[in-house]
Formats: structure tokens, C-alpha cells, sequence
């Protein structure tokens, strides 16, 4: 049984990029605390933390017998500026983070 709270669970988002298509899935609680850890602990750079946000949510997406965490990590290092914009605002969507402040 579940309680109310699996009702603010954000849902994951089916996007398209040239012909492939991924099912983007929300971060979880304990990426967001790594992600905390890695600004204020290890003081990492924002490229070093987007590379991390990226990684973990296309790890999710694709399994580990499709690639490697090694060659996950290798084959984003070799997306397009393009792409690595379209998945970060899927990104940002997904996790709630594209709503403006008022």
C-alpha cells in the first residue's frame, strides 16, 4: 500500500531524439542529496554536476546491458551541444524545474 505521497511523484516523459526514443524518468531523493553533496561538500562545478544529472537520468532510461556505466558516460561525452540541451530541458521538465519563480 502507498501512501498520498506517491501522488507528487512526478511522471516520467517519453521524448524522441533523431530516431531514438527515451522514457526520462524523474531524479531520485538520493540524487538530489548527491547532487547537494557535490556542490557544497566537494565543491564541483556546475559542468561536473549537470555531467552527473545527465548520467544518472539516462542511466535509467537505458539499461546496463545496452552500455556500460564506462560507455554510458563515454557516448554523452559525444552527444551534440544540441542534444545535451534537448535532454537537459526534458531534464528540468520532468523534475519540476522548468517552472518559473513568481
Amino acid at each position: 500500500m502507498m501512501s498520498r505521497l506517491r501522488q507528487l511523484i512526478p511522471k516520467s516523459q517519453k521524448i524522441k531524439i533523431g530516431d531514438i526514443e527515451f522514457d526520462i524518468k524523474p531524479l531520485k531523493f538520493k540524487d538530489l542529496v548527491r547532487i547537494v553533496e557535490m556542490s557544497d561538500k566537494e565543491n564541483r562545478s556546475e559542468k561536473e554536476i549537470m555531467e552527473f544529472v545527465i548520467f544518472r537520468t539516462l542511466r535509467d532510461s537505458i539499461p546496463e546491458g545496452e552500455a556500460s556505466d564506462e560507455e554510458l558516460k563515454e557516448e554523452i561525452n559525444n552527444l551534440s551541444a544540441e542534444y545535451i540541451k534537448e535532454i537537459m530541458e526534458v531534464i528540468n521538465k520532468v523534475n519540476g524545474l522548468d517552472k518559473k519563480k513568481e
